[in-house]
């Protein structure tokens, strides 16, 4: 899923190398330094916020794709999701 992940960002040109991002898929959000990330892309701090939001947001597309193809009908994919992040969490 990274590895697609990180294709799409180059491969769109976003201009903001992915490593610089990827920390930041598997914090929360009130964590994220905004104004670090800010100063690293040198771009002002809600720019930042956008790009980080961005990416997050497309992983967490790809991931809900990836358990999705692991079910069995009728399985809810809103509670494996559940299940999942408190796994993550705990």
């Amino acid at each position: 899923m990274l590895t697609q992940l990180r294709s799409e960002w180059e491969r769109e040109g976003k201009g903001v190398p992915f490593e610089v991002l990827s920390d930041f898929l598997s914090m929360s959000r009130t964590e994220i330094p905004y104004e670090r990330v800010a100063a690293a892309l040198n771009v002002p701090a809600g720019t930042a916020r956008v790009v980080v939001h961005r990416l997050r947001k497309r992983y967490r597309a790809l991931l809900r794709r990836e358990v999705a193809a692991t079910l069995l009908p009728g399985e809810s994919l809103e509670e494996e999701m559940r299940a999942l992040m408190d796994a993550l969490i705990h």
